[in-house]
């Protein structure tokens, strides 16, 4: 949205330390390297690298980063700080369906209803819902970054989300395996899955280490396997829609 191409491309090494960025701090990023060192952004998408997207996060600046986040639908108060990037933020499953729902309907944001319509016994609507919407981005932006996230199920850390239909998603996981995600769509239903533990207040916090025979959650595990079984058996009567296709704008 900001005119940044996907075609762009950022060094990717295993680490990368950027000086004074975490408030006056070095921050000191690490995942996701390339092994020609380069990674244009459909590539750096598909791999989940923190070190590529921490350099487009200062590019594009943390401010800008949580207003496109807002517009999008996420309703969560975000620090405006690099590491919102990298998950900093605690948003809520319910918002990252509405955000990535923006992207399913090609940069048009839809508010989220709890009840779409009530009938009376006889089965008359007698209400429905009113439709909220926005465009927020251009359609080809949308498509774009459809584009990339269909290369994530497709050959990338979330290949266990695929269950046979057109898709595009993306894994997500914090520091130290505390949260996993797999959020994704199809041409016509969007879901989000969040793995974690849910602490009472003043409760340390507990990782995802050593649970179903995995020694450690990340998204493109558990989350991105539930995320598949539960898209195949929703879409299991769907015919085939294709999201929007575009050129490759990553070039490989």
């Amino acid at each position: 949205d900001q005119g940044i191409s996907p075609r762009s491309q950022f060094f990717a090494p295993l680490t990368m330390v950027f000086p004074g960025a975490n408030d006056g701090e070095d921050w000191v990023v690490s995942g996701g390297s390339s092994p020609d060192g380069i990674f244009n952004l459909v590539e750096a998408t598909r791999a989940s690298s923190n070190t590529v997207y921490a350099q487009l996060m200062l590019e594009v600046g943390p401010a800008n980063a949580v207003t496109t986040a807002q517009r999008m639908g996420v309703t969560a108060s975000l620090p405006a700080v690099p590491a919102l990037v990298l998950g900093s933020g605690e948003v809520s499953v319910l918002d990252m369906a509405s955000a990535y729902s923006t992207l399913a309907n090609r940069g048009e944001a839809i508010e989220p209803r709890s009840i779409v319509r009530i009938e009376d016994a006889s089965g008359v609507e007698i209400w429905r819902a009113p439709v909220r919407s926005e465009r927020v981005f251009d359609q080809v932006v949308a498509d774009s970054v459809t584009h990339s996230l269909r290369g994530v199920i497709e050959r990338g850390t979330g290949r266990r989300a695929s269950f046979g239909l057109d898709a595009a998603g993306k894994t997500g996981t914090t520091q130290d395996y505390r949260d996993a995600w797999f959020v994704g769509y199809t041409c016509e239903l969007t879901a989000a899955v969040w793995m974690g533990y849910v602490g009472a207040p003043g409760e340390p916090p507990r990782f995802m280490t050593d649970v179903q025979g995995y020694e450690e959650v990340a998204g493109g595990t558990l989350p991105a396997q539930m995320w598949g079984d539960f898209l195949g058996r929703a879409t299991d009567e769907s015919v085939e829609c294709r999201l929007p296709s575009i050129a490759d704008p990553g070039g490989s």
